[in-house]
C-alpha cells in the first residue's frame, strides 16, 4: 500500500476518480475503490480530500476546466471566421478531447453532490452563451439563436451518453449542431 507519492498526487487522485466516476457512476465508486486503484492507503486519500464530496467537487472543477479550455478555442475560431461545421466540430471536440469527459459531466450533473452539480450547471450556462455568440457570428441575421444554444450541450451530452463509441458520438453531435445552425 505504500506507493511512492510524487508532487502531483492530488492530480493523480482527481484523474483516477474521474475515470472511475465516468466508467461506473459517481454513486458506485467509493473512496476505498479510488485508493485501491491508485495503490495508496485510504488515509493518504483523506489527506488530500477530507470527504468524497470534496473529491467529487474537485473532479467537477477539473472537468469543466478542461472542457472550458476547448470551448474558449471555439470562440477564437468563430472570431476568426469559419463555417458552421468547423465551429461545431471545435465546440463538440471540446467535450470529447477525453472520451470520458461527457459521461463524467452527465454523472456529475446527476450525482447527489449539490455543489458538483452547481459547478457543472454554471459552466454549462457559460458554454451555452459562448456557443450562442459563435452561432450569431455565423448567421447574425437569423433569430432564435437562444433556442439553438440551449439545445447545443444537451445534444452533445445526449449523443455521448447514448453511444458507446466516442468518435461516432462526436461525429453525430457535430452534424446535428451544424444542421441546426445552417437551418436558421
Amino acid at each position: 500500500m505504500g506507493a511512492k507519492l510524487n508532487m502531483d498526487t492530488c492530480g493523480e487522485i482527481i484523474n483516477c476518480a474521474a475515470k472511475l466516476f465516468a466508467k461506473r457512476g459517481v454513486g458506485s465508486v467509493s473512496l476505498r475503490d479510488i485508493a485501491d486503484e491508485l495503490g495508496i492507503s485510504k488515509g493518504t486519500l483523506h489527506y488530500y480530500f477530507k470527504t468524497k464530496e470534496d473529491l467529487i467537487c474537485s473532479c467537477a472543477e477539473n472537468c469543466v476546466a478542461v472542457i472550458g479550455d476547448g470551448v474558449f478555442e471555439l470562440m477564437n475560431g468563430a472570431a476568426r471566421g469559419g463555417n458552421a461545421e468547423s465551429v461545431c466540430e471545435k465546440f463538440v471536440s471540446a467535450f470529447f478531447d477525453d472520451a470520458s469527459l461527457p459521461k463524467l459531466l452527465v454523472g456529475l450533473l446527476c450525482c447527489e453532490c449539490g455543489r458538483a452539480a452547481e459547478i457543472c450547471c454554471s459552466a454549462i450556462e457559460e458554454w451555452r452563451v459562448m456557443f450562442e455568440v459563435a452561432a450569431l457570428r455565423l448567421s447574425p441575421r437569423s433569430g432564435g439563436q437562444t433556442e439553438l444554444s440551449q439545445a447545443a450541450i444537451p445534444i452533445i451530452l445526449g449523443f455521448a451518453a447514448a453511444q458507446a463509441e466516442p468518435q461516432a458520438a462526436q461525429k453525430a453531435a457535430t452534424e446535428a449542431l451544424a444542421a441546426l445552425i445552417l437551418k436558421k
